[in-house]
């Protein structure tokens, strides 16, 4: 592994080649040696791939090795990638704010639900001390109605008499 940086096109053309051998090795042709295949058991001959067939595999593999610059495919398809990644990180960063927002204005109506809950406990409280109030006042009032009207009975009783 070089320490220093790698060249993508280096790095790129060794992959196709490595490739087109393994193409080429399950298709049953030969790398530059003859390959054995397999051997007959009655005539104990070995099968050997045709000389031309391998040829033919071995010059795809070298043209592609030899003639092509594959830069630009990888690069179209590495920035393709990167932009996926990236519209990927969009994505989840979106999802991660929207959940944020969430619980943050969850939050904030939960405060909102409790101060306001608090309001109507002390409205109630105060209602009650107000009505408890209105009786009391309520009650002096029928008592101080209830004496004059016995005052006035009893002075209507001493002018009858």
């Amino acid at each position: 592994m070089p320490d220093g940086p790698v060249d993508m096109a280096t790095i790129s053309s060794t992959i196709v080649r490595n490739l087109a051998k393994r193409k080429a090795v399950k298709r049953g042709a030969a790398s530059r040696s003859v390959m054995s295949n397999s051997v007959d058991n009655s005539s104990k001959r070995r099968k050997v791939t045709s000389p031309t067939k391998s040829q033919v595999v071995l010059e795809e593999s070298d043209k592609i090795t030899e003639g092509a610059d594959l830069r630009p495919r990888f690069k179209v398809e590495a920035d393709f990638l990167e932009e996926q990644c990236r519209a990927k990180a969009r994505e989840k960063m979106a999802a991660v704010m929207d959940d944020e927002f969430k619980k943050d204005r969850s939050i904030e109506l939960e405060k909102r639900i409790s101060q306001l809950e608090g309001e109507k406990n002390q409205l109630e409280e105060n209602l009650t001390r107000e009505r408890e109030a209105f009786q009391l006042e309520l009650e002096k009032e029928r008592e101080v109605a209830a004496l004059k009207l016995k005052g006035v009975r009893a002075e209507s009783v001493a002018e009858a008499e």
